[in-house]
């Protein structure tokens, strides 16, 4: 025999439990949605029945429309995100009815259009044919998620900071010592609340030298005891927290390090050039994520970057 909602049911409701109802669309930052469900005196509430609860919006043409398309309910939470950092007061605490309340968490995604407003209501199976829904009394309740547009990137948003160079000498098989030169520059996010959680490289991958030239100049009469002049130049890209310089140390968290390597020595070597794509997705603690390349500048003695644009 069929149970009605009110005779299984005290309370079926749908709350953000998140500090706003607002999500930037990326697709990657999460607004968290609570469904509480407390059952009525001598009912109970299955593990198979927590498992069937259910978020859904009405369509234009009043059907139900599960949340897997620009509008995305996952089970478990990323968190490498932060919530919308919205002004203004938080939404009220989900207070649990009796201890007998059993909740269900779901962390929604968006990629649809900055501004888009989408009411969010809950289902629950109480068996395989008969659903719950909070669209209708006696348990009505809904939940609005505003999707917001990501920020336009720009330069400004970036800092690229060149820590002081390092010059020594390595002692070699020829007359005159190797002469090495290294200089690191920590790329991060200028304003200090801002951070790098991940990085995406579409180019050449991190620890990889995108840039390599090798250099030799050979002189028939020289007075310096030597008649090859040769170099070797790199530039690497590494993610963020990954490097770590000679001295076993590594640079400021939640920035990538660029390190400039310069090799003179004086033995034969060859000439050639390699100058690859150093292009990466950076992606922000809200999710946002931005297109920089890295440049060679000065025959590898130098470097800079470019901001090509936002992307989701």
């Amino acid at each position: 025999m069929s149970i009605s909602a009110t005779q299984w049911l005290s309370r079926l409701r749908v709350d953000i439990i998140s500090n706003s109802n607002r999500v930037y669309a990326n697709g990657r930052q999460q607004v968290a949605v609570a469904v509480s469900l407390t059952p009525r005196d001598g009912q109970t509430i299955s593990a198979e029945q927590l498992d069937s609860v259910t978020l859904f919006e009405i369509d234009d043409d009043g059907q139900y429309r599960s949340l897997e398309h620009e509008l995305v309910a996952h089970p478990t939470r990323d968190p490498r995100f932060d919530y919308f950092n919205a002004s203004g007061s938080a939404p009220h605490p989900v207070l649990d009815a009796s201890r007998q309340t059993r909740r269900r968490t779901f962390y929604l995604s968006s990629t649809r259009p900055g501004g888009s407003l989408t009411t969010v209501y809950a289902g629950v199976y109480v068996d395989a044919h008969t659903l719950f829904v909070t669209d209708t009394a006696p348990f009505k309740s809904s939940v609005v998620v505003e999707s917001v547009a990501p920020p336009t990137a720009h330069r400004s948003m970036f800092a690229l900071e060149m820590q002081p160079k390092e010059t020594y000498k390595e002692a070699s098989e020829s007359y005159w010592d190797d002469e090495v030169e290294e200089q690191v520059g920590l790329f991060g996010f200028a304003a200090p609340g801002q951070r790098i959680v991940d990085s995406v490289a579409h180019g050449t991958a991190a620890e990889i030298p995108f840039y390599e030239r090798h250099g030799w100049d050979n002189t028939l009469i020289s007075f310096e005891l030597t008649n090859d002049y040769s170099s070797t130049t790199t530039i690497t890209v590494y993610q963020p927290d990954q490097y770590v310089d000679q001295h076993g140390s590594s640079p400021s968290p939640h920035h990538m390090a660029l390190h400039l390597y310069h090799r003179r020595f004086y033995r034969r070597h060859r000439n050639d050039l390699r100058s690859d794509v150093s292009a990466w997705t950076l992606i922000d603690q809200h999710g946002n994520g931005y297109r920089v390349d890295f440049l060679a500048l000065a025959d590898g003695r130098s470097v800079d970057f470019r901001i090509i644009d936002s992307e989701r």
